[in-house]
């Protein structure tokens, strides 16, 4: 089974909310966050807009600025609004996702500023934004003294697919740390790792790993159980 964003697919979700669109991205997010920490380690780093370059060391990346939290505010503002006037180039990605919000009439990509609060901040919408092509984007998180720059980069390496034990162990950390549509989630995990699947039922998936595991729903969608076979 080959590698699937069913954001870009005829997956049926409501593209249209929030939770539903963060909810198929996310699994993809943070396969790719933790293979760039790797990339990224604990080294210097530097980098410049108006070349839409970031430095890890000796290591140059193309860069996007998604958008700004700000402290002083307590605001979200998306980077296509540009009110800094990078080069196009640079916001590129943050222009997609309000193309998108424009076009499946979603509120809170469409609007350059948002106020602040537990779904609407830099690492939810930096997940979305980065969910909404196929390229493959780190976000990095550039802290300063008025607030948070998000930002991706792009040009990684290969993203190994996950085994069934890491695939439970990200999962089951999502569930617990956002609010999610589970059954959406788990679904666009596994497409996008390209691990096959059954569903033997409306409150069951079997993922068909080395190991394989299966997941449990209630009449609501939301996971009960989760075994590794």
């Amino acid at each position: 089974m080959s590698r699937e964003n069913i954001l870009l697919s005829d997956y049926e979700i409501n593209r249209g909310d929030l939770v539903d669109v963060f909810s198929a991205c996310l699994g993809r997010s943070l396969v790719i966050q933790k293979s760039c920490a790797e990339i990224i380690g604990d080294g210097d780093w530097s980098l410049q807009f108006s070349a839409g370059q970031i430095r890890f060391g000796g290591k140059v990346y193309p860069l996007q600025l998604i958008g700004t939290e700000s402290n002083v505010s307590n605001t979200w503002l998306w980077g296509w609004d540009n009110v800094n006037h990078f080069p196009e180039s640079v916001v590129a990605l943050a222009g997609k996702v309000k193309q998108f919000g424009e076009q499946f009439g979603l509120a809170e990509l469409k609007n350059p500023q948002l106020k602040l609060n537990e779904q609407n901040n830099g690492q939810l919408l930096s997940a979305v934004a980065c969910g909404l092509t196929d390229e493959n984007y780190c976000t990095f998180r550039v802290p300063h003294d008025a607030g948070v720059i998000w930002t991706a980069f792009s040009n990684l390496p290969s993203i190994p697919t996950v085994d069934a034990a890491t695939f439970l162990s990200l999962s089951l950390n999502a569930i617990q740390n956002f609010d999610l549509k589970h059954r959406i989630f788990i679904e666009g995990f596994l497409r996008w790792n390209g691990t096959p699947y059954e569903t033997p039922s409306a409150e069951r998936i079997v993922a068909k790993f080395a190991q394989p595991v299966t997941i449990d729903f209630d009449d609501l969608g939301r996971i009960i159980s989760m075994n590794m076979q």
